[in-house]
């Protein structure tokens, strides 16, 4: 590469116009698989099913196996069950609370202590206008 003709003046315009923001844990509704994919960590995973309604993300970087997500399945039965709508803007807590009540078996809880107790995931909704 002739480096002569590099013009660093462009490297940064370049840079500032396409730069990424770092990762933010985020929540969304794939409407298409009926779930809702929580993610807290920018990292590769291995997924394991707890129970008919949750899976973990497990950071395969972690030798402690460090959960950095979850999956909640069956969404539309599930939200039919607990009384709330698919539609709008909904907190996850919200969501796992609900879960927690009408569920109460270990793999609900092992979530709910990982993410919801924890604060991992306080701040997170699930915005059903903008399903994937």
């Amino acid at each position: 590469m002739n480096t002569a003709s590099l013009d660093l003046t462009d490297v940064g315009q370049f840079v500032r116009a396409y730069y990424v923001e770092g990762f933010k844990p985020l929540a969304w509704y794939d409407k298409h698989l009926d779930c809702i994919r929580v993610q807290i960590k920018d990292c590769s995973f291995t997924e394991q099913r707890l129970s008919k309604i949750f899976t973990v993300l497990q950071a395969n970087h972690d030798v402690r196996s460090s959960l950095v997500g979850f999956t909640i399945k069956g969404v539309r039965h599930l939200f039919t069950n607990l009384g709330l709508q698919l539609t709008g803007i909904v907190s996850l807590v919200e969501i796992l609370d609900g879960i927690v009540k009408a569920f109460p078996d270990e793999a609900v809880v092992i979530v709910k202590e990982e993410f919801a107790d924890s604060g991992k995931v306080n701040d997170l909704t699930v915005d059903f206008s903008q399903a994937a």
